[in-house]
């Protein structure tokens, strides 16, 4: 199996990218492909961002940009059929950062942009030959998701989301590790100014876990908003979740085609005998289908039935979620 280059890290103080030596069944065995890929590789060489050449004006992209929790792991892995499918690259959530954090980027939009396309750049040029690149950002970059598109003139992007009740019920599916991820998510929002960002820490420190993932999902659906009212005309459509995971065979199909390199017969059948319709994206030993989805998602619903009063009832006196995309900006699948 040939050794890649793959662009792994940002080094903001040297104006560098590193990049570490993978191959293709390493990337295409984990779920993530974030800090965690980079962990006990050494950087294998480096490039300084002003010897970088734009490499992508013309070169063919696709996205999935997701509020998590909605499928998007599986779709990519899925699409990994007929796509270099890249999910939750380090280098985003780097990308993301520095527009958050440094004073430098979050002041010098063209800065930003350069730094972005120069990073794809780097991928098209290590990964692209002949390939159909796919993004999976993680959902903690979603600020920059404008500044992706931008940067690459040809791409199209879909973006999948979840409703709120899903978006809860899979908080809770987690337990412990549900609510400090979304108390985690909730900190790297407020430093976006979101208008769902509380400004009163303490206020915040009260609010219940689902309190929390309320703002947080209404955060993620206002950059979509944005993102919709755009001009990015054809190259953005927007997919409920369970238009995907009730139908996940049409699903495929029509976002490949929409993404211009369609699955065929032999791809779907392929997909079959390799069990990625029938098991979890994230742990390959375990059957997961939307029979199974659905029971969970029922059991929760019962389980948590005087929390999900509560919250409505919260959510109708005190917060006014942002209303999903316009219909006529989602994929139709039949």
């Amino acid at each position: 199996m040939p050794q890649l280059k793959f662009p792994a890290h940002i080094d903001v103080a040297n104006s560098q990218i590193q990049f570490i030596e993978v191959t293709k069944d390493q990337l295409d065995s984990l779920a993530f492909h974030d800090k965690r890929l980079n962990q006990g590789k050494p950087a294998i060489s480096t490039s300084n961002i002003s010897n970088i050449k734009n490499s992508i004006d013309n070169s063919s992209m696709s996205f999935i940009f997701h509020t998590a929790f909605c499928g998007s792991t599986y779709l990519s892995k899925l699409l990994g059929q007929k796509f270099f499918s890249i999910r939750e690259p380090n280098i985003f959530m780097n990308l993301a950062n520095l527009k958050r954090t440094n004073p430098r980027f979050t002041n010098d939009t063209k800065l930003l942009n350069s730094w972005i396309k120069k990073s794809l750049s780097c991928f098209n040029d290590e990964l692209g030959s002949n390939e159909n690149l796919l993004f999976k950002p993680s959902n903690s970059t979603n600020n920059i998701i404008n500044h992706l598109l931008d940067a690459s003139p040809q791409s199209k992007a879909l973006l999948l989301y979840t409703d709120l009740d899903g978006f809860l019920v899979s908080i809770l599916k987690k337990g412990e590790a549900g609510k400090s991820f979304i108390r985690n998510l909730y900190n790297i929002f407020s430093l976006d100014k979101s208008p769902f960002a509380m400004t009163d820490f303490r206020k915040v420190n009260c609010f219940t876990d689902l309190q929390i993932a309320c703002l947080v999902w209404c955060m993620q659906m206002h950059v979509y908003q944005q993102i919709a009212y755009s001009s990015y005309n054809n190259r953005i459509k927007f997919l409920e979740t369970n238009t995907l995971l009730n139908n996940p065979k049409l699903a495929v199909r029509k976002i490949s085609h929409y993404f211009d390199n369609q699955l065929n017969d032999a791809d779907i059948k392929n997909l079959e005998q390799l069990g990625l319709f029938s098991s979890h994206s994230k742990h390959r030993d375990q059957n997961y289908t939307t029979d199974i989805r659905k029971q969970e998602y029922n059991q929760i619903k019962q389980k948590y039935r005087q929390e999900f009063e509560e919250i409505n009832q919260w959510l109708n006196n005190s917060l006014k979620p942002p209303s999903i995309p316009s219909q006529k900006l989602h994929l139709e699948l039949e």
